[in-house]
């Protein structure tokens, strides 16, 4: 048996995914996962502390999701999109380590491809949103402040094959 200080981790994962194909040039593609991540640490024995208890103590919870599809136009022109998103709850007990919080996002994006000769020219565009509340107490009192985010972002690239073979 393994005495004071130790700790007690468990890590759960589920995920699944699938596909299904549209028509001779549509492929749908989606994802789903399941994690949660517990930790109990048990820390030396302080006076009048009940033995039963972890000194700290968190749990994660995280879900994320995505829905792709790959769409082929002609041989050279192919497309990607997509939806993504992801929540996440925090809950701990115990001595401060990181504070109890809810997490929600999602993001969406469109990738354009051309093949030209030897060159393969992308274009892409993505749309991010994240909102978090976080729960903690101050003078005694809890509050739960929250805030969110956005953001766009592109990418452009050229990719040259010097050969063509395999």
């Amino acid at each position: 048996e393994i005495g004071r200080p130790y700790q007690d981790i468990s890590h759960i994962l589920y995920k699944t995914n699938g596909f299904y194909i549209a028509g001779r040039k549509n492929v749908i593609k989606a994802d789903y996962a399941y994690q949660k991540n517990e930790r109990s640490e048990f820390d030396s024995h302080t006076t009048g502390q009940n033995l039963e208890e972890p000194e700290l103590f968190f749990s994660i919870s995280t879900h994320t999701a995505n829905v792709i599809l790959e769409s082929e136009y002609s041989k050279d022109l192919t497309s990607t999109s997509g939806i993504s998103g992801i929540t996440q709850t925090n809950i701990g007990k115990g001595r401060p380590f990181i504070p109890n919080f809810e997490n929600y996002g999602t993001g969406a994006f469109y990738i354009q491809s051309l093949g030209v000769d030897r060159f393969t020219f992308e274009a892409g565009i993505r749309y991010d949103y994240e909102w978090q509340r976080i729960y903690k107490y101050q003078n005694g009192v809890v509050v739960s402040p929250s805030s969110q985010y956005s953001n766009v972002s592109g990418k452009f690239s050229v990719i040259y094959r010097h050969s063509m073979g395999l």
